[in-house]
């Protein structure tokens, strides 16, 4: 999709998003996002300088609350208003999370050769011992609410990860290479004792001030809720500041996605866990099981996000699947006779590259 954003009150900035999403199975769980910010100096979105000429340092950043991971649990078909969980924000970077003999980052001969992935996700929230609409003496156990499991059914309501990356972030106004030193933050906290002390030190310092960047996993998995989770915690990744005279602009490219394990596995292996949950028999899965369990949404985020580094690069552009076939139906004596195929030979050549490197038909009978 594409849009205009005629102005920014104030500034005058003009915003151009563009934004990328896809059908193809390997990269249908993220959207590319491009956002460019002219300074017009057009308050009121007629094409017009309203500004004087002057100056300005900008700043630009993106997020979203963390509570997007929670609303698996209360917007599912037949479940809705379950919505007891808490959830958590962090970062990392691809290289160092992932195994990258096995999956390594996808873009090669990039000077950005590494992803910082701002995530949340849903953890446990020791306020709630047990689970809701229930009172403690109700159940046998502490009720561990990471990835928010039904207390009736033991599906684990709230598997998804979250997260976001940014791309590529302009030098300059006068230079679009890509400086790889963005984004300078990657997690904001309204009010929040970071490094012993209480930081007010304000979105703009946050935001381009790559020295107040919390150190990579200060925010660990199970981290023990305490005066550091007050305040309201956001997915932010931010560039800038950009210094810019009327006419100049400057262009940020990220992608946000998603990362889980399949419903289904949430189902069977969320009866497992109530089975474990209320002492019934059957084969059981603990809390440390559910949770590690869960914790593989991380992996698939971070795997999909390597795939939206990769489009980007592909100037956007995905592999296409051939056309669909012609197909031939014949009824008979005891039989339907069903072929299907392409006219010429060159059916079967890549729409990409034009090579033909089919490897087979795969059949699907429902």
């Amino acid at each position: 999709c594409e849009w205009i954003w005629r102005t920014l009150d104030v500034f005058g900035i003009k915003m151009h998003h563009q934004s990328w999403t896809y059908v193809n199975q390997n990269h249908d769980d993220y959207i590319l996002i491009r956002q460019n910010m002219l300074f017009t100096g057009d308050y009121y979105g007629d094409d017009e300088q309203d500004s004087p000429d002057q100056t300005i340092e900008l700043a630009w950043y993106d997020g979203f609350a963390p509570d997007i991971c929670e609303e698996a649990a209360i917007s599912l078909p037949s479940r809705t208003g379950w919505g007891n969980g808490h959830t958590w924000v962090d970062w990392d970077s691809y290289n160092d999370y992932m195994n990258t003999d096995e999956l390594p980052l996808l873009v090669t001969g990039r000077e950005r050769d590494d992803l910082l992935i701002s995530y949340s996700y849903s953890d446990d929230d020791i306020e709630f011992k047990a689970p809701k609409g229930y009172i403690e003496d109700q159940v046998i156990k502490y009720y561990d609410s990471r990835g928010v499991p039904d207390p009736k059914t033991g599906m684990f309501l709230a598997a998804p990860y979250a997260g976001m990356a940014i791309f590529h972030a302009d030098k300059s106004a006068t230079n679009t290479s890509d400086d790889i030193n963005q984004p300078k933050s990657l997690a904001w906290q309204e009010h929040g004792d970071y490094w012993g002390k209480i930081w007010r030190g304000g979105l703009w310092n946050f935001v381009t001030d790559s020295n107040n960047r919390p150190p990579p996993m200060w925010e660990y998995e199970g981290f023990i809720h305490n005066e550091m989770s007050i305040g309201n915690m956001f997915m932010i990744q931010g560039v800038g500041p950009y210094t810019l005279s009327i006419g100049d602009d400057f262009t940020a490219i990220y992608a946000i996605g998603a990362g889980s394990i399949d419903e289904d596995l949430c189902s069977s292996e969320g009866a497992k866990w109530y089975n474990w949950y209320w002492d019934l028999p059957g084969d059981k899965l603990d809390d440390a099981g559910k949770n590690s369990l869960i914790s593989q949404g991380k992996d698939s985020l971070f795997v999909n996000l390597n795939r939206a580094y990769w489009a980007f690069n592909n100037s956007m552009d995905i592999p296409d699947p051939l056309p669909a076939p012609g197909i031939e139906v014949t009824g008979g004596p005891d039989k339907i006779e069903i072929k299907w195929g392409y006219p010429t030979d060159d059916g079967f050549n890549d729409p990409d590259t034009g090579i033909d490197d089919f490897f087979k038909w795969r059949l699907y009978i429902l």
